[in-house]
Parts: C-alpha cells; structure tokens; sequence
C-alpha cells in the first residue's frame, strides 16, 4: 500500500529588507531567526534618544536566535543597513531541528542563551557617552547620607 509523502515543511522563508527597514524592535515577542545572505544589519540598543550600534553583521550570520532559544522577548533592535536578503526561521521549526540534537547539546545552548540575556538585561546606553554600560544601581539618598556620616 502506497502512502502518499507527507508535504514538505516549509523551514526557511525568504525575505526582503530595505536600508532603514527596521526587522524587529526589542521587546518584540521572538518568532523567528535570521540567516542574512546578502546585505548588512545593525544590532542596536536605544535608550531614549541614545542609539548604539552594538554589531553589525553580513552574509552568513545569523540574528534573533536568542528569542527563539529562550522563548522570550528580543533583547535588541535589528534594522537593515543595506538592501538585504534574509531566510527567516520560525521558533517552532527550530525545535523541530533540535529535537534530533543531543539533550546536553540543547541544554548548553538554552543555558548560554540565558546567560547572555541576563547579562544583556545589565547593560544600558550610556547617555553622556552614548555607548554601552552595565547598569550598576543609582545611589539612593539613603545610601547617600549613610555613606556622609560614616
């Protein structure tokens, strides 16, 4: 008994950015990954008024995947910087390739994952500077006149 094939799933879908166009925003729910074939984009991170380029990556890099392997929200902005073309990957196909991956393969690349996003979370935009920083905490007056009268 013949069974027909079971239809391709579709696991990369191409796509198109103009300079400027911004892929995603940070906070953005992470959807899918992005393998850039041609063209740039930037990986930025905004706090207010201050922009910083945090990276800026070409053909055969790959951007978003934190999200995805996290299942959380993206962390940074990405806007192509020049005409490119982008294979999106979707969070669900993902999993399905990694289904296959040794278990402690996975659980090292979820732990990297979180580990860079939390170390992302301590960083800020510097708004003297406009470059990166870590958060470190804003002396209250508390701490302040503790710190006076000792």
């Amino acid at each position: 008994m013949n069974t027909p094939p079971k239809a391709a799933t579709k696991v990369l879908d191409r796509r198109i950015f103009p300079p400027g166009r911004v892929v995603f925003h940070a906070g953005d729910l992470g959807d899918s990954a992005f393998l850039i074939r041609s063209g740039t984009v930037d990986i930025y991170r905004q706090d207010g008024d201050s922009e910083v380029v945090i990276a800026q990556l070409g053909p055969g890099e790959i951007f978003g995947e934190m999200a995805l392997l996290s299942t959380g929200r993206r962390s940074t902005n990405a806007r192509a910087a020049t005409m490119c073309e982008c294979v999106a990957i979707s969070g669900g196909n993902l999993e399905k390739l990694l289904e296959g991956a040794d278990p402690g393969v996975v659980a090292l690349l979820r732990t990297l994952v979180r580990r860079l996003r939390e170390l992302g979370d301590k960083v800020t935009v510097c708004p003297e500077t406009g470059k990166l920083r870590l958060a470190s905490e804003v002396p209250t007056t508390e701490t302040q006149a503790g710190a006076a009268s000792h």
